[in-house]
């Protein structure tokens, strides 16, 4: 895959994980399982701005 579309999915994926924290800290009836699955979706992102950085440093 290219470079800069590995970096627009990982955007991407920053951004609506932003857009999911910001909606849970202000909102009233966050439940905490909410605060689970905002976890779980954490973990693809961060991989692919590992893999990123680790194709950023091999160039």
């Amino acid at each position: 895959m290219k470079r800069s579309s590995e970096l627009i999915r990982f955007c991407l994926g920053l951004a609506i994980l932003l857009t999911a924290t910001l909606y849970l800290n202000f909102s009233m009836s966050a439940s905490p399982q909410a605060y689970f699955v905002l976890a779980l979706g954490a973990i693809p992102v961060l991989m692919m701005g590992l893999r990123v950085l680790q194709k950023t440093k091999t160039r």
